[in-house]
């Protein structure tokens, strides 16, 4: 059973990090303009009421759920003082535990673990187990079967055989949201980066970083790691903030041959229900995004220290220190495998909404007290949805580093017949000095969600001939209309691609062991997975020991409480059964889930969920009025999907997640 501490929200697969030029409110990244907006909280109107003082009170009344104290400054260390708090009451209540011979808490029962683990008929081809989303995957460098996964809401597992069975062993953090890891396997230790960099509305912040001593064994946590960084503000004003508060960590790179220094890339994230900037989008509390350098990573975490090192400082992030080190997203950064001082080091900045802005920046110096970045890659897009990129890395012999990017460019150039989505690959032979032409192979991997979905890792082939390379390719579901990939494999070194049937669409991280290549690891919305043959198929690792499924509702029935349905983040609405088993019913992103409370047995119920909805595309619920753990074909949509219906119209403004409850009544009203 996980111990669930990060912010329990409706999310959404869509969303655009935005950020205020410098000549606007230079301490505030961008307006949240919380009045009106769709789905954001509940207060009584009165038809004398001024509409004003409605939207103030029904404000105020979301503050107060989220902790803010209306015309009180906010304390961001409140939650932490609180989950210390918590660990005192648990850690004063062990002995009566243990005087008493039970391990029922005093004033409350246990909780009991329900899953899924795991959803056993996932929306994959063929059908296979699935949990929740997978962010971040780490392998032993020397033992192929000792990997490690982190998960957008479920924290962190490890697996000592090759994923047969799995440990959960971050449940005691502050947040069980993952963005990154990195693994010092000669010293035993694994750093965790908490806050999901994915870009997407249930990417949640985290709370910095954390480091997990002897973790293969007793796995002990070290942390939160947040630093404070004195610095002056584009004003002159003297600020001091923890760097990774309101932040996601994006990569976590350890110095080859000093593990005592990182260097950390954040990004951003989200906070709250309707997905909104962490502490409304004020610098400070808010940290920088962008790139850190972290020393004395191995010391107590009072002990390390940070410095922010500018890659970029042009483009509309907003200059928001003195001197200017900028305010961007990175999302991705390798060392030059053959410099072991960590000095050669590449990074990729997401591009936002002017042209060229993102890319490959390269630095020789990465060390000293301020590197220097050039830019080596611009890339072609100019929107957010379609700047960001993955880099894969490696060097043989003599030669200089091979580096291939992945990345939200448009299609065109490649052979994809469809220009208007979005994925390219390309490669640098000169250690990213330069870079050639998009593949004809790969165009459109990503779909229309480059954003989000970017899974990316290169294989060098048996011979120092580039074109062998295998690489290994995947971002949006499957689809030969638009050309996104959900697992592709290359064998000649990106001229083309061939879909492999089985894992889940839209994937995140993919990671080839360094002992075997063939052995291949890789995390999507599905959970974790595993190839033995290089690429040539996939196993779901989903079994009873890894339980990640991100939730965004749950529903009981009136009488049975073993009778429920849940919305899941991109793995449909499922059931769980008067026999404790789960059950997908429905496909797509399941969203709020509702049993009609009239109910009087379990074999004729009134149940509800949405899907994802979009203005102009998909507005609406479906409804199913027989028992479920029949699959599908029960559930008839009520709304606008293409067309008025219902009274919903297509041009209503709507929440990704739309809110839905029922009210009184037999059957219950149902409010939408």
């Amino acid at each position: 059973m996980h111990r669930v501490l990060t912010s329990i929200a409706a999310g959404a697969l869509l969303s655009l990090f935005l950020a205020t030029p410098a000549a606007a409110q230079v301490l505030k990244e961008a307006d949240q303009p919380h009045a009106g907006r769709p789905g954001s909280g509940l207060a009584t109107y009165k038809p004398d009421m001024e509409e004003g003082d409605y939207l103030l009170r029904r404000e105020e009344h979301i503050a107060r759920l989220r902790g803010y104290e209306p015309g009180k400054p906010f304390d961001p260390t409140a939650r932490v003082r609180a989950l210390a708090q918590l660990d005192a009451q648990e850690a004063a209540r062990a002995p009566y535990a243990i005087l008493f011979n039970t391990v029922i808490p005093l004033a409350y029962p246990n909780w009991v673990e329900l899953g899924p683990n795991p959803i056993p008929n996932g929306q994959t081809f063929p059908t296979n187990p699935v949990s929740g989303r997978v962010t971040a995957i780490e392998i032993d460098p020397t033992d192929a079967n000792k990997v490690y996964v982190g998960t957008a809401q479920g924290g962190v597992f490890r697996s000592l055989n090759g994923g047969s069975t799995w440990t959960p062993i971050f449940d005691s953090a502050q947040s069980l949201a993952i963005g990154a890891l990195a693994l010092d396997a000669v010293n035993g230790r694994l750093y965790v980066g908490t806050g999901e960099a994915n870009g997407s509305i249930d990417s949640f912040s985290g709370v910095g970083l954390y480091r997990i001593d002897a973790v293969n064994t007793t796995a002990t946590l070290v942390g939160p790691i947040n630093p404070v960084r004195n610095y002056n503000d584009a004003g002159g004003t003297a600020r001091s903030a923890a760097v990774f508060t309101g932040r996601s960590i994006s990569r976590i790179l350890i110095v080859p041959n000093n593990p005592s220094i990182l260097f950390v890339g954040t990004a951003g994230g989200q906070m709250g229900i309707g997905g909104e900037a962490p502490f409304d989008g004020f610098v400070p509390p808010l940290g920088l995004r962008g790139l850190y350098r972290l020393a004395n990573v191995t010391g107590t975490p009072a002990s390390v220290t940070v410095t922010r090192l500018a890659v970029s400082t042009t483009g509309p992030g907003g200059c928001f220190d003195t001197p200017c080190t900028g305010n961007r997203n990175i999302n991705d950064m390798v060392f030059d495998p053959g410099d072991l001082t960590g000095n050669t080091l590449l990074v990729w900045q997401n591009g936002v909404n002017v042209a060229g802005d993102g890319g490959v920046w390269r630095s020789t110096n990465a060390m000293a007290a301020t590197p220097a970045f050039t830019q080596t890659f611009i890339t072609t897009s100019n929107t957010t949805s379609r700047g960001r990129g993955g880099l894969a890395i490696y060097k043989q012999g003599a030669s200089p580093a091979v580096v291939y990017i992945a990345s939200g460019e448009a299609s065109s150039g490649t052979s994809c017949f469809d220009s208007s989505v979005s994925g390219a690959v390309r490669v640098s032979t000169d250690g990213g000095v330069t870079f050639g032409s998009k593949f004809l192979g790969g165009g459109g991997f990503c779909g229309g969600q480059c954003f989000y979905n970017i899974g990316f890792a290169a294989s060098p082939g048996a011979t120092t001939v580039r074109t062998d390379d295998r690489l290994y390719l995947a971002g949006q579901y499957a689809s030969y209309d638009d050309c996104s990939l959900a697992a592709g494999t290359s064998t000649d070194g990106g001229a083309s691609f061939t879909e492999v049937d089985g894992p889940h669409s839209d994937a995140h991280v993919i990671r080839v062991a360094p002992s075997n290549a063939n052995v291949i690891y890789r995390g999507d919305d599905g959970g974790i997975w595993k190839s033995t043959d290089a690429g040539t198929s996939w196993t779901s690792l989903n079994n009873s020991t890894f339980r990640a499924t991100q939730f965004q509702s749950l529903a009981v029935h009136p009488t049975d409480p073993n009778f429920s349905i849940g919305g899941t983040q991109d793995n449909g609405t499922s059931q769980l059964l008067p026999t404790a088993l789960w059950n997908r019913i429905d496909y797509g992103d399941g969203g709020f889930a509702l049993i009609d409370q009239s109910a009087t047995n379990t074999t004729n119920v009134v149940m509800y969920h949405t899907y994802y909805n979009s203005t102009n595309s998909l507005v609406g619920f479906a409804r199913a009025d027989t028992v479920a753990g029949a699959f599908d074909g029960n559930w008839q949509f009520l709304g606008c999907q293409g067309f008025d219906a219902n009274g919903i119209t297509c041009t209503d403004r709507v929440l990704f997640y739309a809110p839905m409850t029922v009210g009184p009544g037999s059957p219950n009203t149902v409010y939408y």
